[in-house]
């Protein structure tokens, strides 16, 4: 039943499993055995990683592996998610599947457990880790590129307007895809301007460069004679409370504000909080990242017009799956896109909707058929 779970979300069309053509070998091994994995969350208490847990667990019981699961008390711990990895590596554990907080700041410590033959699989942000064995997750640039296509029809439509993001983990891969794909898009296909930001700020998912950016925002307004500026981004270590003060700064700094775009579970939170406390619920078009229930409850409330809703559960399932696959020496794709979703309040009752919402809790698909 639980790799029914599984196999109903995938073929749902909600979550296009996408496997790259390339094919990467493993190392040696004869099994479980009840052996051990280490997996590696980016932080705790949250329903985003309980998500990957459930289908880290489930994968877990069908290959009879133990589960070494930990996480840094917040994202912003970065040395912390250092030391759980060189504990795993002390402890000998069959394989890591991790999240990264940092794109490049773990590689010293994940090739210690490469030289040491533990294999390394990357889920839901990426690194630069030339070693691993495979990284699993959603597309971030093309989940940023979806928000800013929803931003730039929404700020046309209205004939323009202003947009802040209230950002992550500045240096984590999935932050810079997500934002890097929802400026490109802005700029590309709508003529946002970025002239606000600093080039410190800047972020392109394709490699523009800021001053070619402002070119192309400025020939692209000109043409379509549309007037939409990015005028902020800030980041708030994946705090709820910072993301609460960033967006209330954004707010005051800039009244006439059109749009928020908040780029993960506790950003959109935070982001949702301050909304809701200003009476904005319809008022200010808010874009969110990730699903849980206070998110769902705001967009059936009209305080959030859209968000991405990702499938952390086949992340987990398919990191301890693979895992399982290195150690017995089989060959994994080196690339697994598990898909997102755009929701919003005309699709939210759809069953492939609370399938993806809820996948541990939506008795539609869990019957044994």
């Amino acid at each position: 039943m639980k790799f029914n779970r599984l196999f109903k979300v995938v073929c749902t069309g909600m979550v296009s499993l996408t496997l790259a053509f390339s094919l990467t070998a493993c190392g040696s091994g004869q099994g479980a055995s009840k052996q051990t994995i280490a997996v590696i969350v980016k932080s705790q208490n949250s329903a985003y990683w309980d998500s990957l847990k459930l289908g880290v667990d489930d994968a877990a019981g069908e290959t009879g592996y133990n589960i070494d699961y930990s996480a840094p008390e917040t994202e912003a711990d970065l040395d912390q998610q250092k030391k759980l990895i060189q504990d795993a590596v002390s402890k000998k554990v069959k394989a890591i599947v991790i999240a990264p907080i940092d794109a490049e700041a773990l590689n010293e410590d994940l090739a210690q457990a490469d030289a040491a033959n533990i294999p390394v699989i990357c889920v839901d942000s990426d690194c630069s880790f030339v070693g691993k064995k495979t990284f699993i997750s959603s597309n971030n640039a093309n989940a940023g590129s979806i928000e800013g296509r929803h931003a730039g029809e929404i700020l046309m439509a209205k004939g323009g307007g202003t947009i802040a993001i209230v950002g992550h983990t500045k240096g984590a891969g999935n932050a810079n895809g997500r934002i890097g794909g929802f400026i490109d898009t802005l700029v590309n296909d709508y003529g946002a301007s970025v002239e606000e930001l600093s080039p410190d700020q800047f972020i392109s998912a394709s490699n523009m460069s800021y001053y070619d950016a402002i070119s192309v925002g400025r020939n692209v307004a000109r043409e379509k004679g549309t007037n939409i500026k990015i005028v902020d981004l800030q980041y708030c270590d994946a705090k709820l409370e910072v993301a609460r003060d960033n967006t209330n700064k954004f707010l005051d700094t800039y009244p006439d504000l059109s749009l928020i775009f908040a780029t993960n579970q506790q950003t959109t939170l935070g982001a949702l909080e301050v909304i809701k406390q200003r009476g904005l619920d319809g008022k200010i078009t808010f874009l969110g990242f990730d699903s849980g229930e206070e998110q769902v409850k705001g967009i059936e409330s009209g305080a959030i017009s859209g968000l991405i809703a990702q499938s952390p559960y086949n992340m987990g399932y398919l990191g301890v799956r693979y895992a399982n696959k290195c150690v017995n020496n089989e060959k994994i794709p080196s690339l697994v896109d598990t898909g997102v979703t755009f929701v919003e309040k005309s699709n939210l009752n759809d069953e492939e909707i609370k399938l993806l919402l809820n996948p541990e809790t939506f008795e539609s698909y869990n019957k044994t058929e």
